[in-house]
């Protein structure tokens, strides 16, 4: 028999089903994602209000199951009307919400990421530079999770960076195959700029400034972020890497949604 359950958590995703329910994806505290049913949320007499909206912070009371969950209450936390309000802000929030979908497996307990998201919303409803901080966010979680490239030393030698950058007279590189940022010594000899292919083909130039500021972009809290001055070009590097590493290090597995999860297959996790 199911029985009533209480967690506090984000909604990240809403899909409408039937004619007057919804099919909601929470990032909770307690459980991690959850699948929540919640039948009649789409009447105009529904109880439940506000509390469903996307990226709202809310108390869900609901009937524990192994999949789908039947929704009993819900009460509304945390609304984020700044979000709501700007174009911007809000789809970097809707897209970091489709990360966190799309990485972590459901009902699994990841506080870390519960924690995470929330500081990101935080940092999203006040800052400026909406873009580093939808960057940021994405490098971070990988991080928590223990499944982030290694930035802050060279991932052959363990030699720090930007320091050993210069190293055999080159700069830094980033190899998705060698889980991270590589120092000039450890590139390969068909890098780019070289003669020949093989693994040098697929190592990505990096400046040493552009090197450090992926390093802190790792490092520094949302707080402290906006210390951090990365150019359009460096943004935009680091959202290549990303996109990159992800498509490498992490495969889709069908859910029972016809979508797909992201597991990781790359680096393990860091204890």
């Amino acid at each position: 028999m199911s029985r009533l359950k209480k967690a506090v958590g984000y909604v990240i995703r809403t899909q409408d089903y039937g004619e007057t329910s919804k099919i909601l994806k929470v990032l909770t505290r307690e459980a991690g994602v959850i699948s929540l049913i919640a039948k009649g949320a789409r009447r105009p007499t529904s109880p439940f209000g506000a509390a469903l909206e996307p990226l709202t912070l809310s108390e869900f009371v609901y009937y524990d199951r192994a999949g789908l969950k039947t929704l009993s209450q819900a009460s509304l936390l945390r609304a984020h009307p700044e979000l709501q309000r700007d174009y911007d802000r809000l789809t970097a929030a809707l897209r970091c919400a489709r990360f966190v979908h799309r990485l972590l497996e459901e009902d699994h307990t990841e506080e870390r990421a519960f924690e995470l998201f929330g500081e990101l919303l935080e940092a999203l409803s006040t800052e400026e530079d909406v873009r580093l901080y939808e960057l940021a966010f994405p490098w971070k979680l990988l991080a928590r999770l223990g499944v982030a490239p290694q930035l802050e030393r060279c991932a052959v030698c363990g030699r720090e960076l930007p320091a050993a950058a210069a190293s055999g007279g080159r700069g830094p590189a980033f190899s998705q195959d060698k889980g991270g940022l590589l120092c000039g010594g450890c590139r390969s000899p068909s890098a780019p700029g070289s003669a020949g292919g093989g693994e040098g083909a697929r190592e990505i130039p990096l400046s040493p400034g552009a090197a450090r500021g992926l390093a802190m972009l790792l490092k520094l809290p949302f707080p402290k972020l906006k210390r951090l001055k990365l150019s359009p070009e460096e943004i935009a590097l680091g959202e290549r890497l990303l996109r990159e590493f992800v498509a490498h290090h992490l495969r889709p597995v069908a859910d029972a949604g016809g979508g797909g999860k992201a597991t990781a297959r790359g680096p393990r996790r860091r204890a």
